[in-house]
Formats: C-alpha cells, sequence, structure tokens
C-alpha cells in the first residue's frame, strides 16, 4: 500500500457548511439526474434510455474504452454514482457482479428500470460516496463518472474507493479538470451574469456549476487524492462542453445572455479536434491498490 501524502484541500473555506452543500447536491440531482433532459420519448422507455445513451456516447465516444466494460464478465463491479444508468446497464450486459449506489432515490428507480427492462439483476441501492455501506478489500473495480467532484468531502470519497477496492483491483474515476475550457467559459459568462467578476473560476464552478459545491482539480491535486493507491495513471480529454456543444440545462436556459453567447459560439463545436488535451474538462484516472 502506498503511503498517503498529506492532502491540502483548495476548498477549505468554501466548503465548511458540508451539510448543507450536500442536501443542495441531493436535491439538484434528484430533480434532474445526469443527461436525462435527452431522453425526450417519456411514454416510451426503451426510446427513452435509447435516446440519453445516443446522447452521452454520442458526445462522449471514449468512455467505452475508458470503462472497459468488455472485460467486466465475472468481476465484482461497484458503480458509485449512477445518473441515468448509461454505463451501469453496460456494466450488466457485459456480465460482470454489479453494485451500485447513487445519492439520489431518482438515480435508484431510473437504474432499476433499466435492468427490469432488460431482464439482469444488481444490488442497487441509495448510499453516500463518503460512507459505502460495502465491505473493504472487495471490488475488482471502482468505477465513478463525473461524481466525486459534488460530494463536499472529496478526499473521504476517495478514501471510501480505496477502502472498497481489492489489492490489485483497479478504480477508474472521473473528475472534473481545472484546466478545461469549459469552466473558463463559465466563469465568463455565470460572472457577467452575476456581476462577481472579483469570483475566480473555482468559486464561479463551486457556486454556478450543476449543483452547488461542484470542485475541480488540477492533475498534480489529483495524484495527491489518489496517493494511497500503488500506481495512478491520468489523462484529460477534450469533451462536447469544452467545444460548446451541449444542451442548456433548465437552470440556464433561463437566461437570456447564455442563450444567445451560446447561440453565437455554435461554430466552435468544430474545433474540437484542435483543442489540446490538457485543456480537456474531463480527467480520466485509473488507479490500481
Amino acid at each position: 500500500m502506498g503511503k498517503a501524502k498529506q492532502w491540502i484541500d483548495p476548498y477549505d473555506q468554501m466548503n465548511r457548511d458540508q451539510q448543507t452543500i450536500k442536501r443542495a447536491v441531493k436535491e439538484h440531482w434528484e430533480a434532474e439526474p445526469c443527461e436525462v433532459r435527452a431522453g425526450k420519448s417519456k411514454s416510451d422507455s426503451r426510446r427513452f434510455f435509447q435516446e440519453i445513451d445516443d446522447y452521452r456516447y454520442g458526445k462522449n465516444p471514449f468512455i467505452a474504452s475508458f470503462a472497459k466494460f468488455q472485460g467486466a464478465h465475472n468481476l465484482r463491479v461497484l458503480e458509485i454514482g449512477l445518473g441515468s444508468a448509461s454505463d451501469f446497464i453496460r456494466w450488466a450486459r457485459n456480465g460482470a457482479e454489479l453494485w451500485g449506489r447513487d445519492l439520489t432515490q431518482a438515480s435508484v428507480e431510473l437504474t432499476r428500470e433499466r435492468l427490469a427492462l432488460e431482464g439482469l439483476n444488481a444490488n442497487v441501492a441509495t448510499g453516500d460516496a463518503e460512507a459505502l455501506d460495502l465491505p473493504s478489500d472487495y471490488f475488482d473495480v471502482v468505477y465513478s463518472y463525473g461524481v466525486l467532484h459534488h460530494t463536499p468531502n472529496t478526499p473521504q470519497a476517495i478514501r471510501e474507493v480505496y477502502r472498497v477496492t481489492k489489492p490489485g483491483g483497479t478504480a477508474r474515476v472521473m473528475i472534473y479538470n481545472a484546466r478545461g475550457l469549459v469552466f473558463f467559459y463559465e466563469w465568463l459568462v455565470l460572472c457577467l451574469v452575476q456581476r462577481k467578476l472579483f469570483r475566480n473560476i473555482r468559486e464561479a464552478v463551486f457556486y454556478h456549476n450543476e449543483s452547488l459545491g461542484t470542485k475541480l482539480y488540477t492533475t498534480k491535486q489529483a495524484r495527491k487524492l489518489f496517493s494511497q493507491f500503488s500506481s495512478v495513471q491520468i489523462r484529460t480529454m477534450v469533451t462536447h462542453g469544452d467545444a460548446l456543444d451541449w444542451e442548456l440545462s433548465d437552470r440556464y436556459r433561463r437566461v437570456r445572455l447564455i442563450r444567445v453567447l451560446k447561440y453565437l459560439a455554435r461554430p466552435v463545436k468544430y474545433l474540437r479536434p484542435l483543442i489540446p488535451s490538457a485543456l480537456g474538462a474531463f480527467m480520466l484516472i485509473e488507479a490500481t491498490k
């Protein structure tokens, strides 16, 4: 086991009232699980989920190669944070012995519905990433995509990831990259709207991106977060967000300035192949215990 390095939390001041933040995180994702807005066919469950999947993997085709769904047969896999269950159902289809935990009942219900539609089974329940109700040294793969930067105590959540991963097992985690272009855009636009130009990018994202308390990390900080693991590989990926090619949530669709700027920025999506990976918003971490 690697020796953990001292963690200096860049969010120490903003993150004082963690219970309030966790309640806000839960309320946000209960109201709208990740990417559920891409599902338009509410009356046809299969088509509804297919629309969500088409959006997710069309915008981010690298997810499958990172997750390695096809290698999951007979492996014990835990997914932390279920969203609309796009990734979870792929673990199930590929024969994983599967567990799923999410802070929200909404995502748990969506996941159970997807499993039932395909006659698949998994251990799915609500749960807190910072205090998992699961055994230590148990899972071959612990997977969490775009989730752990939302929980108030991200270092504690990653300690839990380490605890439940078995020796020789792998954690595959995506968290947000502080150098991502999309967060610069958000700082520029949101601080104009809020008239708070004195806020830095971390503050803008913490208070205005998705749920309250969203955090960004540099690759150096990510290595410290995962320093208990014996080996850590990190790469950053340019996303549809960095190319301004995403569907606005209801929260931002109501702001006329944001709608106008997004409309004017439509040509940027064609520049996505030219954006350096270091400026990608998604940080993909593969850590071996």
